[in-house]
């Protein structure tokens, strides 16, 4: 148990030591008492031993009974008197050359040896609660205020232009203009005679106060830009290619908010409002484990020096360019701190250097006075102490001063007391606003001073990346050392280094810039940026900031902080201020006379008093850190808590700034002022004034990065090679296709020859491969006769085609003059071309010579021509073409013979087409392929014989017309007679009874009804009987319509099936279905059921003629209304195909509009949509139309599911026939979005490509790379 010693028995001790030591031991010992004067608590160095009982001020009590000796000498220190303590910060990795070297009594870590002295607790042997990292739970009625990523708090109501998140401010003027006409002049201006000037010190300390409690910087994610444009005359950035915006990315905000003018947009803050050591430790426990070195509870120290760690294991430390470099360095060369972007300058750097510091004396100094050796106890214990001491500074001794207020009469006039009700949030205006007050006293750059100088230490090429052209300067420049700040740090003199010290002489002895309208150029135009604009004017930013965070205008502010508004511009002047009236008449122009509309920034910057900011910031400012001290639970004056007992909240109280520069520092006691927070008093050792622009070097120039520059070519190679890839698949599919054609042709060419081996040929037949446009080559067999007739067949003999050589009288051979000298075209009248390739040579002149001694021996004239391959080819008439032509012989047959007419192809305005279609004629197997049925069927080769009236083989117009007509037009009587003709074999006119079998038997055939021979004779004698001719043997034409009198309603409707034209034709119907018959009745039936176009299966209906007058033709002058008539004839026939096209193409073009705008609009914010743009509209929108069409190419092909369909109803509306044609229609939709799908994606990688690192890394949270190069930024800072 730890002994307890009260106060009055420490001071009967304390005066029996003094007693007991000699003058020199008791002077030494009084100096660990201390004595409260005025604000400050200053260290009484030499004490006289009977005054020593009555200045101690705060009793002291120790924990152990090892702490009963108040101070234990170290064995290291020979040189320190035995009453002191030697707790360094450093005494476990102090370089030998850390700084200059300094007498042992102001010695590193010397001053204050005892503090801070322990006292007993009644909780002691209980859990201590240590303050969080992330700030929840602070207030345990609402855990969330004072969290990391909380929502700003809106102290004024917002203004956003929409009323949600649109920014504020659309018509107020130009920030840069602003910038440029209120906050422009020279820095180095003296404040009047007499005023008590504020150091450079309390300005960049209240840089870091503001890092401790906010951070607000992050853009929001995907990147919002509300870029700044440059006016024309605004000449700073000229020299940076003349770029006309400074890109803006606007804050980060939760996206819970910004829904409706009830809920606006609210920015975050990504760390606590409080007090708490995140500046030192971080905002998350893994962050601060990060800095620790797990020993004696103490922050990890750099080899070195006395500084923190590098930052080696890749800490997202905050590491835009150096502006002065211009270029991405390696974030590996910063120190590890709690504050993200703790690196940013030296001056911040040197306060955070600092803090590490008296963290680790402080955990030495509980070591040694407590005989602790936890190390986690010992790490929470001087984080407890830590964040304590800059809670007392800041709040008590910096906060008043930054105000222009008295710091007794601040303290005098406040009481502390814990309010869990009050919100500590961060104010919007407070962030983008008020703290950015500080501005106008930052200072162009510091001076350095060495120790027990008066002199700014002249700059050397070492002391920055400029070298030599920031040499032999006062100070080090502020806009040149940002994001490089170790270097005027770690720089050596001689042997010693500089260190922070110099630094902190320096800020101490340095007056801060006047608190006027002026902004020293260094923040207004050369502030940092990013890599792809190096400087930005931070004053505008602040406007801009303001505005993205939807402020209102000044008046509106101060009235939601009981301030009175403002009438007229010259009352916005404060009564004691350094800015003259013009300023006023400026703001006056520049706003055009609305004093409602000021910028807060703009607004309250001008209210700028000689002492400290005006009305309003003062207002807002002091709210913000009353709220903060006020709401927070762990306090340090908060006795409740439990973390100090009074005795320990009276030394923090004492404890000053000064206190811990000495504590941490080799600075002596006498080398800076107690006060160091201003640069006047009796007691400041040296001043150095204010730099002028003589003593520093100019701010390097803006810089813009093209992140495109220099991949021009690799971008276009890299889409070239993208397209020759593509082509280059396409030429190897062909490759390969040709290859494997030319396999399959050397295959069938192999199983030709080894047929040919195998088995002989007949007499006059030859074996060849027979060519085929866009089709594999076939083996036929080529059987020249008997009689004029050419037959081709394939291998296995199935009849392909028969040429009727008959009417012929010359005949054209075409053979192959190059190459292999293979090829045999036989070009005919009447006939599509014969196009035969042979295995060799040889085969093809048997087969010549064969062929021309067979048209020799029919009395056929033949002419043999030579022709190259290419020519014989292209120039051949295939049979494509031939079907080509047989189309438009059947329409023009069909629009005679059942008076409609074609109006997609009007053949009378064409008399080339007509004279074509007249000269045209028919086969015997083009014949029977109209009729969908085999060449060899009796009822072709009946029909056939019957209309070649000229016997020559082949049907004209006229003769196929007529037995169309018959069809068409005929009576029931016609086409019984076109019957009785047709078998009337011997042409006796009579009809005997063979040859009516012969006739049934045909019909049977048609329908594929096998009927033995015997029921033939059964049905022939039926039909005889019932119309009572029974003993006659033969029918007169009479006798046979008797027979068929039966079936006359039924000839009524009789039609040939021309189906196989592939051209519409209309159809009779046949009735309504009856009732089941038996098989005699239900095959004579089937003679007169197989010329409908319907099969039996199907229901009869009425016959329906369609009649289309026919009108007489003209020839038309007006090229274009010609066009017009046959564009809107080929639309009137094609009503259902051009129908379901255009569904099916709006349908497509919604869901391409549908992706579109979502992406356009209900993703505005989102994803790359932001970075890419409208890019990820077209490739999105492709994405999904490419989808759709590629689905649908499948369903095209489906045959089963199309044959399924076209019987349903959907087959009076859909033309399933058209399948193919529809397919092709998709396929180029699909092709058409393809390519604006790869175009698009070519797009977003441009975009992507050009992209500033900072705007991915957005998307990436989770990834970051601390290497210097465009993919590892580190972690985005925006102002």
């Amino acid at each position: 148990m730890a002994t307890y010693i009260g106060p009055k028995a420490f001071a009967v001790f304390a005066v029996i030591l003094i007693h007991c030591c000699d003058q020199t031991v008791a002077q030494n010992t009084s100096s660990i008492l201390t004595t409260s004067i005025g604000d400050s608590s200053t260290q009484v160095p030499n004490v006289s031993p009977a005054s020593t009982p009555t200045t101690v001020a705060t009793p002291v009590s120790v924990m152990t009974s090892a702490a009963v000796t108040p101070v234990t000498p170290s064995a290291s220190a020979t040189t320190q008197s035995p009453s002191t303590s030697p707790v360094t910060a450093g005494s476990t990795a102090n370089p030998p050359t850390q700084g200059p070297s300094q007498s042992s009594q102001s010695s590193q870590g010397s001053h204050l040896p005892n503090f801070p002295i322990i006292s007993h607790r009644s909780h002691e042997e209980a859990e201590i609660e240590y303050e969080g990292y992330d700030g929840f739970y602070n207030n345990r009625a609402h855990p969330e205020w004072g969290a990391v990523d909380m929502p700003l708090t809106r102290r004024v109501p917002s203004h956003y232009e929409d009323g949600v998140y649109q920014p504020s401010g659309a018509t107020r003027p130009n920030p840069l203009t602003l910038s440029q006409e209120l906050m422009k002049g020279d820095f180095g201006e003296f404040p009047d005679e007499g005023a008590k000037n504020k150091s450079t010190l309390l300005v960049f300390f209240g840089q870091q106060v503001v890092e401790e409690v906010l951070d607000a910087q992050r853009p929001g994610c995907p990147p919002e830009y509300f870029n700044i444009d440059i006016p024309d005359d605004y000449t700073t950035y000229h020299v940076a290619g003349n770029p006309k915006i400074i890109p803006l990315l606007r804050s980060r905000y939760h996206m819970g908010t910004g829904s409706s003018p009830n809920n606006p947009r609210q920015q975050l803050n990504e760390i606590t409002p409080w007090i708490d050591g995140g500046l030192m430790y971080g905002v998350a426990k893994a962050w601060a484990d990060a800095l620790r070195s797990f020993k004696d509870g103490k922050l990890a120290t750099s080899k070195k020096g006395n500084w923190p760690e590098e930052n080696d294991i890749g800490l997202p430390m905050a590491n835009p360019p150096p502006p002065a470099n211009h270029k991405l360095m390696d974030a590996t060369r910063f120190f590890k701190l709690g504050n993200p972007r703790g690196n940013e300058n030296p001056f911040l750097l040197t306060f955070g250097i600092m803090w590490f510091r008296y963290h680790n004396v402080i955990a030495e100094r509980l070591k040694l006075h407590t005989n602790e050796t936890d190390d986690e106890k010992l790490f929470n214990e001087a984080r407890k102490w830590v964040i304590a001491t800059h809670q007392k500074i800041v709040f008590y001794d910096w906060l008043p001063r930054f105000l222009g207020l008295d710091p007794d009469a601040f303290r005098a006039n406040d009481s502390y007391r814990y309010i869990p009700a009050v919100h500590p949030g961060i104010a919007h205006v407070f962030q983008s606003a008020a703290m950015r007050f500080g501005h106008t006293m930052v200072t162009p750059g510091v001076m350095r001073r060495l120790n027990k100088t008066c002199e700014a230490f002249k700059t050397r090429a070492s002391s920055s990346t400029l070298g030599e052209k920031a040499a032999n300067k006062r100070g080090v420049r502020t806009c040149n050392s940002f994001w490089n700040p170790q270097i005027p740090i770690t720089e050596k003199n001689g042997t010693e280094t500089l260190d922070i010290e110099a630094f902190l002489r320096g800020m101490a002895s340095q007056d801060a810039e006047r608190e006027d309208n002026i902004i020293t150029e260094d923040l207004r135009g050369f502030v940092f940026g990013g890599l792809d604009f190096s400087r930005r004017d931070l004053m505008a930013v602040n406007i801009q900031r303001g505005r993205d965070h939807g402020l209102p205008d000044y008046n509106t502010a101060r009235k939601a902080y009981g301030l009175a508004a403002k009438e007229n511009f010259i009352d916005i002047k404060a009564n004691q201020s350094y800015i003259p009236n013009s300023v006023y008449q400026t703001l006056d122009d520049l706003y055009k006379g609305d004093i409602n509309s000021i910028d807060v920034w703009v607004g309250g910057l001008l209210e700028t008093r000689k002492s400290g900011p005006g009305e309003l910031f003062s207002t807002i400012i002091e709210d913000q850190f009353r709220r903060i001290r006020d709401g927070d639970r762990f306090w340090f004056e908060n006795i409740e808590n439990n973390l100090f007992t009074q005795d320990e909240i009276d030394q923090i109280n004492n404890i000053t700034l000064y206190d811990v520069i000495l504590m941490t520092t080799n600075i002596e006691a006498d080398d800076i002022q107690k006060d160091p927070f201003f640069t006047t008093g009796d007691d400041v050792p040296c001043k150095l004034g204010r730099l002028e622009p003589g003593d520093v070097e100019d701010c390097t120039d803006p810089k813009t990065f093209d992140y495109f520059d220099g991949s021009e070519v690799s971008f276009a190679l890299t889409f070239l090679f993208i397209g020759l890839f593509c082509v280059g698949v396409v030429l190897t599919m062909l490759f390969l296709a040709r290859r494997r054609m030319a396999m399959l042709a050397e295959k069938r060419k192999t199983n030709r020859r080894k047929t040919q081996r195998n088995s002989k040929p007949a007499e006059n037949e030859f074996i060849a491969a027979e060519w085929r446009r866009n089709l594999p080559d076939r083996t036929v067999k080529v059987k020249l006769g008997p009689g004029k007739i050419v037959r081709v067949s394939s291998e296995r003999g199935q009849l392909l085609r028969t040429i009727d050589l008959r009417g012929m009288e010359w005949i054209i051979i075409f053979l192959q003059s190059d190459r292999e000298q293979t090829l045999l075209s036989v070009r005919m009248d009447r006939e599509y071309d014969m196009i035969l390739r042979f295995d060799s040579e040889t085969q093809r002149d048997e087969f010549l010579q064969s062929y021309e001694s067979f048209l020799g021996n029919h009395e056929i004239k033949c002419n043999r021509n030579e022709m190259k391959t290419q020519m014989l080819i292209s120039s051949a008439h295939t049979k494509e073409d031939r079907q080509k032509r047989l189309e438009k012989f059947f329409r023009v047959a069909f629009a005679h013979a059942f008076d409609i007419e074609y109006q997609d192809q009007d053949f009378n305005e064409r008399m080339g087409e007509a004279k074509e279609v007249l000269s045209c004629e028919l086969s015997r197997t083009e014949f029977a392929e109209a009729l969908s049925l085999k060449p060899n069927s009796l009822f072709v080769e009946q029909m056939f014989d019957l209309v070649d009236k000229d016997r020559n083989g082949y049907l004209s117009f006229r003769e196929f017309l007529d037995v169309i007509v018959i069809f068409a037009k005929g009576t029931p009587d016609e086409k019984l007679r076109l019957f009785f003709d047709m078998y009337d074999v011997s042409g006796n006119q009579k009809l005997g009874r063979d040859e009516f079998k012969q006739m049934i038997k045909s019909f049977m055939e048609l329908v594929n009804a096998d009927v033995e021979s015997d029921q033939l004779d059964a049905l022939t004698d039926s039909m005889f009987s019932q119309a009572g001719f029974t003993n006659k043997d033969e029918l007169t034409f009479d006798d046979f319509r008797a027979v068929m009198a039966e079936y006359k309603e039924n000839l009524e409707d009789a039609q040939l099936n021309l189906s196989g034209t592939g051209v519409d034709v209309p159809k009779a119907g046949t009735g309504e279905k009856k009732k089941r018959e038996n098989a005699p009745t239900r095959a004579r039936k089937t003679v007169i059921k197989h010329l409908d176009a319907t099969s039996d299966r199907a229901p009869k209906r009425t016959p329906t003629r369609v009649k289309v007058a026919t009108k007489k033709t003209k020839d038309y002058d007006n090229v274009i209304k010609k066009n017009w008539t046959i564009f809107a004839r080929y639309v009137s026939n094609h009503v259902p195909d051009i129908f379901i096209a255009v569904l099916y193409t709006l349908v497509l073009i919604a869901i391409f509009a549908e992706r579109a705008y979502y992406y356009s609009v209900e993703r505005e914010h989102g994803g790359l949509r932001r970075i890419a743009g409208y890019g990820v509209t077209v490739t999105r929108g492709a994405a999904s139309a490419m989808m759709f069409t590629y689905s649908s190419l499948l369903v095209t092909m489906c045959r089963n599911l199309i044959t399924f369909l076209r019987e349903t109803f959907f087959g009076h509306y859909v033309p399933f026939d058209s399948n193919v044609l529809f397919h092709k229609y998709i396929a180029l939709w699909a092709f058409l979005f393809t390519v604006v799908h790869c175009i698009g994606h070519a797009s977003n990688f441009y975009h992507i490509a050009t992209q500033p690192p900072n705007d991915l890394t957005c998307l990436f949270r989770n990834y970051f790379h601390r290497y210097a190069n465009l993919s590892s930024p580190g972690k985005t800072i925006i102002l």
